[in-house]
């Protein structure tokens, strides 16, 4: 029984600390990973090993409309690369 608590103990931790850095912005990761480097590996290893809310609801919806998540990386990719053209 312990052990099915901890395990349920790490799920939640890791989901409610994945599910709050999934809301910041790469030029904030940036900064982050800048003014604390120890931390950001850390964040970064429990997204590795725990669970991720975000990514799986993402993973779910792609899953259902049909479609993956490299071609919506792929698309945006395409219109970063023309917005950078257009300037």
């Amino acid at each position: 029984m312990k052990d099915i608590l901890v395990v349920l103990a790490w799920l939640l931790v890791t989901g409610l600390v994945n599910a709050f850095m999934a809301r910041r912005s790469p030029e904030q990761w940036v900064q982050f990973a800048e003014a604390n480097p120890r931390a950001a590996a850390i964040v970064k290893m429990m997204r590795a090993v725990g669970l991720d809310p975000v990514t799986l609801i993402k993973s779910a919806a792609a899953l259902v409309r049909g479609s993956s998540s490299i071609q919506q990386a792929t698309e945006g990719a395409k219109i970063l690369l023309k917005k950078e053209e257009d300037k």
